[in-house]
């Protein structure tokens, strides 16, 4: 099924690839099969091949008469050959990148060399995948497949309701990995064709777990907006060979979150002030670019971007949180709190120092609805404690909601620009 190109099932990291930003047409090429047997009457298929293989071969025949098209996302190719689709994923903490080469099952494997050695080949459309530590079940939900999840690290930390049931049914298997511990020997009994997960979780993954073609450590998370990170659904469309129906579901969301964005910057005069994260240990504990840009578009200023990196995939702003205080003593709207905490007085007794946001003086607290979990992973909020807190605040769960998510926001800086909002996203700490 599979014809791994470099030692490891781990997708071979290429860092000669160049600027991940430059334009499509710069993906390597491939070259063709050196020797091809053709079929005599190899017609060109109307539609992707979701759930069978091409039955015959013809170097002129364009296997994938849907193709994908990367709009917003930042960290993510793709380039289309007759009957292969090369996938280039970013990692923006060094630079580098990783190759996958999709080929059409039932062609020829192309000949990849060059740029490409090392990359990983597999067979599409994959018959199955497990998630790990990555915000993937919402798209295989929306474009009505979950029927090729094999493997989940957490069914709670998705708004997808019918993880639940498929997990009751046993169709579902739960592997941890986000914030429990991953299980190898599940995920390996699961027997995914592909593992999508997190360059954290990545790291814990035995590359040799079960029949696994490859285990793709995905960089949705380090995108800076949130329509780009929205748009890794198109992932799932490639390994699945449903480029159409995730183009669908891609263009409602973009459309709800363009039209929305549009709306607060015609309507909105004032941006308050707006802090994210909390104090967890001795640091400040935020998510990255996306929720920057999230604030932004909804008509907010955030005082903490000019000291997050969005290129530090760790989820720490600053070097020192007292400094961090400080500048939020005066924010007006405090969003995404240490998730672990349920209401004000936990959150002060986390920290004292959090009694000194201004936030909270304002009672303007905002936090996850509702958390993913009720306890700190680890207890002392350090290590991955402080990485699985990030998981539970809407930047998972919400991934392909970014339209409701900005709703959410909006509605709490601007109460009059969207009386009828009902918040999906967020409550009110008290």
């Amino acid at each position: 099924m599979v014809a791994a190109l470099a030692a490891s099932a781990i997708v071979a990291s290429c860092s000669t690839l160049g600027e991940l930003a430059a334009p499509p047409s710069t993906v390597p090429s491939v070259a063709a099969p050196a020797s091809v047997t053709l079929g005599a009457s190899a017609v060109a298929p109307v539609a992707n091949l979701v759930d069978s293989c091409a039955d015959r071969y013809a170097d002129t025949v364009d296997y994938f008469p849907d193709k994908a098209v990367i709009d917003v996302a930042s960290s993510l190719r793709v380039a289309y050959g007759p009957n292969h689709k090369i996938v280039e994923i970013g990692d923006p903490s060094d630079g580098a990148g990783t190759v996958l080469v999709l080929v059409q099952c039932g062609t020829p494997i192309p000949a990849v060399a060059g740029e490409l050695d090392g990359a990983v080949v597999v067979d599409v459309p994959v018959p199955s995948l497990a998630v790990v530590d990555a915000p993937y079940a919402a798209g295989l939900a929306a474009i009505g497949r979950l029927d090729a999840l094999a493997a989940i690290d957490d069914a709670t930390l998705d708004a997808v309701p019918e993880l639940a049931a498929r997990v009751a049914d046993r169709a579902l298997v739960e592997t941890g990995g986000a914030v429990e511990p991953l299980d190898t020997e599940v995920l390996a009994a699961a027997a995914p064709s592909v593992v999508l997960t997190s360059p954290r979780a990545a790291d814990a993954i035995d590359t040799g777990v079960g029949d696994a073609d490859a285990v793709v450590a995905t960089a949705e998370a380090s995108e800076p907006t949130p329509l780009g990170r929205a748009e890794w659904i198109k992932l799932v469309g490639l390994l699945l060979n449903e480029e159409a129906a995730v183009d669908d579901v891609w263009e409602q969301v973009r459309g709800r979150y363009d039209g929305l964005a549009d709306l607060v910057a015609a309507e909105v005069a004032t941006r308050p002030s707006v802090v994210r994260g909390g104090l967890v240990g001795d640091r400040w504990v935020a998510d990255h670019g996306a929720d920057a840009r999230l604030v932004a578009d909804a008509g907010g200023t955030d005082v903490l971007a000019a000291r997050d990196d969005a290129a530090d995939p760790s989820p720490t702003v600053g070097d020192d949180p007292d400094e961090v205080v400080a500048a939020a003593a005066d924010a007006a709207v405090w969003l995404d709190p240490p998730p672990t905490v349920g209401d004000i007085a936990a959150l002060v007794a986390l920290d004292e120092r959090h009694r000194e946001v201004g936030g909270l003086r304002n009672d303007q607290v905002w936090t996850a609805a509702p958390p993913a979990y009720a306890e700190p992973p680890d207890g002392d909020g350090e290590g991955d404690g402080a990485g699985a807190a990030v998981l539970a605040t809407p930047r998972r769960r919400a991934v392909l909601s970014p339209g409701d998510l900005l709703a959410d926001v909006a509605s709490i800086l601007h109460p009059d620009l969207l009386p009828a909002h009902e918040r999906t996203w967020y409550r009110h700490l008290r």
